[in-house]
């Protein structure tokens, strides 16, 4: 033990130089809990849930408001998000059956659609990105993929 400007150092060693974890911390899927009103098989509205990764390929029906707020056009977290569809806060996003400009035409309107969650991708190693409190790459938000809709 040593005394050093007061204070008791139990080890001659810096922290910073000890032996630590020699892997890095693994990298952990976020999902969120979103409520989603879910449309049952008998048109019934189901009661609030919330989507699990290992159903994450099941296409589903979602009833509600469907809101447009444009990417910004300079380096952002909106940006590198990459949400510009909003179902009642849920991101949703266009797909090859459903263009960005069908669903800019249904813009704060009532729909109907039928949608796939998709697991969000990381950054390629050449990307900027925003960071976490621990220099990972900041995930990006699960979307629910639009392979149908129809205004209510």
């Amino acid at each position: 033990m040593k005394v050093f400007a007061g204070l008791m150092l139990l080890s001659s060693t810096p922290i910073w130089a000890q032996p630590g974890p020699a892997e890095p911390i693994a990298q952990r899927p976020i999902v969120p809990q979103m409520p989603v009103t879910v449309k049952g098989p008998a048109g019934s509205q189901g009661a609030p849930t919330s989507e699990a990764p290992a159903e994450a390929a099941k296409p589903q029906t979602l009833q509600g408001t469907l809101t447009f707020v444009p990417l910004p056009q300079t380096k952002s977290i909106e940006a590198y998000e990459g949400v510009e569809f909003r179902l009642d806060g849920l991101p949703v996003g266009p797909t090859d059956q459903v263009s960005r400009d069908a669903l800019v035409a249904l813009k704060d309107k009532k729909v109907e659609l039928v949608c796939t969650v998709e697991m969000p991708s990381l950054p390629r190693p050449d990307e900027s990105y925003p960071m976490d409190a621990d220099g990972e790459p900041m995930p990006r938000p699960l979307k629910c993929a639009v392979s149908a809709i129809k205004l209510l």
